[in-house]
């Protein structure tokens, strides 16, 4: 098999459940950029001790079992999102792993979290990005690079370093959930040099990462740094959260479930971007099938993931999921959604599951009030 230079590379460790989000996630990237100018493989990099991993191989080109790499992470700990990173975060470093990707042939990768769903043909568009490339995550919508100035970047845009430490204080620095990086020894290497400067009395620790002034997690505090004066940026449309994009009136080129899941049994709100994830998960099912005849144990991880989203109770949650640190919210005035983007979110509930059809308050939009409530009451959480 001829290896192209570039790949789209995701990480599975921790709970078994992520293995359907990994299958839907890869399923959605060959939907929209399958027929794209830019050939790529689909690598899955996984926990070796992960069971279940006999899916993955119906999905990727390339399954890569690896260890993890622990660390102490060092930047600020949100509270109210204890549950949604307590069990990964000592591990998070695990995807640096993407770097020895050149042992391949890869010399470019494009990393994607598993809780991403592709929905538009635009994100072929990532994979002729430079790399690094990356969604710069300064709120105050992008410091021109001098303090008198200021402007939004564009794709493609170098990163000023002004925006990229405020990014790395007030939010998320680079974001984790796509980038563009090379791969490269060195650059694994420099990586875990830097996580040794502070040595961790823990068993098995590389050492210590991250900056407790900053909000970025310690995978993205690194990465960041990593290539500070290199990055260019990706527009937030490239991989953002469904009421983010409604509230700001851009159609999303991929979502991302940052805290909530859909296969997550112990979810109880069905939110609208569930539908869409659902019916791209139905479509896995059959399209995995169809590649084996004998897949049915293997994808039983999938399955339950279905199961789950379609006994959910159809119903929109109370409060807003919004995860942006106290110090950047209502930095920005939420834009008035215009009519393409407004077509989209109908499009996208006109072929949600049949329940969010029927459901007329399930449809991809809320009303203003609905939004500053869902607000509020994550403010004060």
């Amino acid at each position: 098999m001829s290896v192209p230079e570039v790949c789209m590379a995701t990480l599975v460790m921790g709970s078994p459940s992520y293995i359907a989000g990994a299958l839907v996630m890869a399923y959605s990237v060959r939907k929209h950029c399958g027929t794209g100018t830019v050939p790529f493989h689909t690598v899955c990099i996984v926990d070796r001790a992960m069971p279940g991993l006999e899916a993955l191989h119906l999905a990727f080109d390339r399954v890569v079992p690896v260890d993890r790499i622990r660390a102490e992470p060092l930047g600020k700990r949100w509270k109210r999102y204890g549950a949604h990173y307590d069990d990964w975060i000592d591990s998070c470093l695990t995807k640096l792993h993407v770097f020895n990707l050149h042992e391949l042939g890869y010399h470019k990768v494009v990393l994607v979290d598993a809780d991403v769903l592709v929905v538009n043909d635009r994100f072929t568009e990532v994979l002729s990005a430079p790399a690094p490339s990356g969604i710069c995550s300064d709120e105050a919508n992008k410091l021109g690079g001098r303090p008198t100035h200021f402007r939004a970047l564009k794709t493609g845009d170098k990163v000023p370093s002004a925006s990229l430490k405020s990014a790395l204080v007030t939010s998320y620095g680079m974001r984790g959930c796509l980038m563009v990086l090379p791969t490269g020894a060195e650059h694994f290497q420099q990586c875990i040099d830097q996580v040794a400067l502070e040595s961790s009395d823990k068993e098995g620790y590389v050492g210590k990462c991250g900056d407790p002034k900053c909000n970025a997690g310690p995978d993205e505090w690194l990465i960041s740094l990593q290539f500070r004066n290199e990055w260019r940026h990706l527009d937030e449309s490239f991989c953002c959260r469904h009421w983010q994009a409604e509230e700001s009136g851009i159609e999303p080129i991929s979502i991302h479930f940052v805290t909530d899941k859909p296969w997550d049994a112990a979810c109880k709100d069905q939110w609208p971007d569930f539908d869409i994830w659902l019916n791209y998960a139905r479509d896995c099912l059959c399209d995995l099938r169809k590649s084996d005849d004998k897949s049915q144990s293997k994808l039983r991880a999938l399955q339950d993931a279905i199961e789950v989203c379609e006994k959910r109770k159809p119903r929109l949650a109370p409060k807003l999921r919004d995860t942006r640190p106290k110090e950047a919210r209502g930095v920005r005035k939420p834009a008035t959604r215009n009519a393409e983007v407004e077509d989209w979110f109908k499009r996208r509930a006109a072929e949600s599951s049949a329940h969010s059809v029927n459901n007329k308050d399930d449809g991809g939009s809320y009303s203003a009030k609905r939004r500053n409530r869902r607000r509020k009451s994550c403010s004060k959480s």
